[in-house]
């Protein structure tokens, strides 16, 4: 078999470790601790590479790890002999995963694609809990810090909801474990469906469910706890009769450690089983009560940088456009002179261009053969829908300009842009794009 058609191994049916997916693997490879030194080395890796220059080359490979690319690099052999390969790095929770495509014939597009699509999917196997499908606490872990760090350089509130199913207990003992299962996921569904897009949902532990909700004061977050806890008691569970959950909220206080935000949170959720389960308690205080009575609140405002950047002309002019845009609509919502029909003409062109862009982005992925793009096109599509939910309020008297404005800066253009977006540049390499100079595209979408 040549090089070139080297088979990449079908996952077993029980979940793949990192190890696992590296010992097996057709290519040279290895895992890092996050000082930079090997967790485990493959034999392919032994045999094919300079141990030397993996050993010096750590940090530069960590490095490519966090930006989350792919790199055509100058790799000795054991020998000494440098060989072009391309290399893949994909953070994992306390790890970094690294490929070395090194083989003498270039890999076939499909079989590159494929090779990133098992690193990606090992990456949300290892950040998703196996029973219900939500986050882990392990992700929690890694997104807390930068929502926190975000939030205090932003002023911009966060708040955490930590759910706990009532009596489950009962629940196992009397029906069994299977039900208990059961019981479980379907709970998780009516989190995750009842959560907004924005929201991040995670299985704590056991019966312990918990919502990161960015860009949210304590009143705004009560007020989804309760439309969370409402979907699950309003859940019909054949197989355990009636299910309900009792919630905790804490919107962060600043300079508070995350440990005891989590902790005043848990205490709220203990005073909810007190008073009688089913119900929502809300922690006193939070960060946006006393940056209401500063005079010098900073606006969000989103910062282009070359995180942003794929290499693909059409696909940044657009992002750059959108960028633009939403940072023009922020200074709108401060200006007391532009009407509110002016303003609602900005938000609806915003959402007109945000869709122009993920038509192009799609026709983008779909010429170079993206293996996740049904996944993208999916989120394009609920992000879509939720914005127009949202506009279509504000148009009818009962929604808030804010609110849309908050959803598609902080959501749809800056998170979706540097988390989803950037999951398929390093398939970009080699397709610049053509110049979208002359083109319709999202960079002018008013």
């Amino acid at each position: 078999m040549s090089p070139a058609t080297t088979v990449i191994p079908a996952p077993p049916s029980a979940p793949l470790s990192a190890l696992d997916l590296i010992a097996h693997f057709p290519l040279p490879g290895l895992i890092l601790n996050r000082d930079a030194s090997p967790r485990f080395v493959n034999e392919r890796c032994r045999q094919r590479i300079a141990g030397d220059w993996l050993a010096a080359n750590g940090p530069a490979l960590l490095e490519l790890g966090a930006n989350e690319q792919a790199r055509v690099m100058q790799v000795p052999d054991a020998a000494g002999k440098p060989r072009a390969a391309t290399v893949y790095a994909t953070p994992l929770a306390d790890q970094t995963v690294v490929v070395f495509d090194d083989r003498a014939v270039a890999a076939a597009p499909a079989q590159a694609a494929e090779l990133q699509r098992r690193i990606f999917e090992l990456e949300r196997l290892s950040s998703t809990d196996l029973l219900t499908g939500l986050w882990n606490r392990r992700h929690f872990d890694e997104v807390v810090a930068r929502e926190l760090a975000f939030s205090e350089r932003e002023r911009s509130p966060v708040s955490l909801l930590l759910f706990d199913l009532d009596h489950f207990k009962q629940v196992n003992d009397r029906f069994g474990h299977a039900v208990g299962d059961l019981v479980l996921k379907t709970a998780a569904e009516r989190l995750r469906a009842a959560a907004r897009t924005t929201d991040q949902v995670f299985r704590w532990g056991g019966e312990e469910f918990a919502v990161l909700a960015p860009a949210t004061s304590a009143p705004a977050a009560t007020a989804i706890a309760e439309r969370l806890r409402a979907s699950v008691a309003a859940q019909d569970f054949p197989e355990a009769g009636v299910v309900t959950i009792s919630a905790g909220v804490a919107e962060h206080l600043g300079a508070e450690a995350a440990q005891h935000w989590f902790e005043r949170a848990d205490a709220a959720l203990y005073r909810a089983k007190e008073e009688g389960r089913d119900r929502v308690v809300t922690a006193a205080g939070g960060a946006s009560e006393a940056w209401r009575g500063q005079e010098q609140v900073s606006a969000l405002r989103l910062v282009w940088s070359d995180a942003c950047v794929s290499g693909h002309a059409l696909i940044d002019g657009e992002h750059r456009g959108l960028f633009d845009a939403a940072n023009a609509l922020i200074a709108a919502m401060t200006d007391s002179s532009l009407s509110t029909q002016a303003l609602l003409g900005q938000l609806d062109a915003l959402v007109a261009a945000v869709a122009r862009h993920f038509v192009d982005e799609e026709q983008v992925l779909a010429a170079i053969h993206y293996p996740r793009l049904a996944e993208h096109q999916g989120l394009h599509a609920r992000l879509l829908a939720s914005a127009r939910q949202l506009l279509e309020a504000v148009h009818a008297g009962h929604g808030s300009p804010g609110e849309v404005v908050e959803f598609l800066a902080y959501e749809v253009v800056n998170r979706h842009i540097l988390k989803a977006d950037r999951q398929f540049f390093p398939f970009l390499q080699g397709h610049p794009g053509p110049d979208p100079a002359g083109q319709p595209s999202a960079r002018d979408p008013t």
